[in-house]
């Protein structure tokens, strides 16, 4: 999940969003200094996959591997962020009801994202309406087209469908773009009915704007029936965010709504630059991963999603392991 790396434009929080970071403070405070402290306020429910053109080449255990050890981290739910990337490579169906079985033997239930044109911010930096129009249009049909081509939604592992197109309230600040997005999903969901969830994921952008994003998801959820994933947005802005979220998440209290949030695993490595082109990570710590989960729990979710064990607890970079075996300590400790 890239998300670029604005400068946070801050809005007044409310009285519990301060609650909420106060909490998380105390929290990360007490986790990150002194011995490392074994228990988990709240586990993670599950992780995002993002699958690149060189998973392809894994031999079919590699991927019985990785699923094996979403479910050793009791990660239960997995989003496949998208089975498709443009024209640049897709996951083959075999693959796909490979992944379906290792995780229905791993007891792992999993949501496939639809087909991603990575045109996404392009067309969204371009301030070109005409452009948001055709690049609705198209990914539509993408998405329709595999929707209806589909010859996975009986299988037992399968949990939903996921739309790869992160949503912020900078970028669709204006109503007749508000629009445009409205009439996309509701065409996506006409085609995704039937078995599973439709969710997507949206975070709160730092570009300063008198748009909210409890606004803009106000106005399409009482025409699409959608389940939102909010990107808690602490592995670039800090824990601070929740503050800024606070308002969504009342939204959505307010409303009866079932949604999740995505924990960032990860925290940004400092760049010059602001449109997420060179954006690059490390693996967050234990203790402020403890404290993103105490303050979570607290928001209404259904599911705390992280993103993502893979790579930021597995052994691939520097400091992904560590975490891995710390969470898997305060895992057997309880949450």
């Amino acid at each position: 999940m890239l998300i670029p790396s604005f400068n946070p434009g801050l809005s007044s929080p409310t009285r519990r969003g301060l609650m909420w970071v106060v909490a998380g403070c105390g929290v990360l405070a007490l986790t990150s200094s002194g011995p490392f402290q074994r228990w988990l306020p709240r586990r993670l429910d599950g992780t995002f996959l993002q699958a690149w053109k060189s998973d392809l080449d894994l031999p079919r255990s590699a991927w019985a591997e990785r699923i094996h050890l979403f479910a050793t981290l009791d990660c239960r739910h997995l989003i496949l962020q998208w089975v498709s990337f443009g024209q640049e490579y897709g996951l083959s169906d075999p693959l796909l009801l490979d992944i379906l079985d290792f995780a229905l033997a791993a007891g792992v239930r999993v949501t496939f994202g639809l087909p991603y044109d990575g045109g996404y911010w392009q067309m969204l930096a371009s301030g070109d309406r005409a452009k948001r129009a055709a690049f609705l249009d198209r990914v539509g049909t993408e998405g329709v087209a595999f929707l209806e081509a589909a010859r996975h939604s009986n299988h037992p592992a399968f949990a939903g469908y996921y739309i790869p197109y992160e949503i912020d309230q900078y970028s669709w600040a204006d109503p007749a773009d508000r629009d445009l997005l409205a009439g996309y999903l509701r065409r996506i969901s006409a085609a995704a009915r039937g078995p599973g969830v439709l969710s997507i994921s949206t975070f709160r952008s730092g570009i300063p704007t008198t748009a909210t994003l409890e606004g803009l998801w106000e106005r399409i959820l009482t025409s699409v029936p959608l389940k939102l994933m909010v990107q808690d947005g602490v592995g670039v802005f800090g824990m601070a965010n929740y503050a800024r979220l606070a308002p969504l998440f009342a939204t959505l209290r307010r409303r009866g709504a079932d949604f999740d949030v995505i924990v960032e695993l990860f925290t940004e490595k400092p760049s010059g630059r602001t449109d997420g082109t060179t954006f690059a990570a490390d693996p967050a710590t234990i203790g402020r991963l403890q404290a993103q989960l105490a303050v979570a729990a607290g928001t209404g979710a259904r599911r705390l999603i992280g993103f993502a064990v893979h790579p930021y607890m597995t052994d691939g970079m520097p400091g992904a392991a560590d975490l891995r075996r710390s969470y898997l300590r305060a895992l057997s400790a309880g949450a």
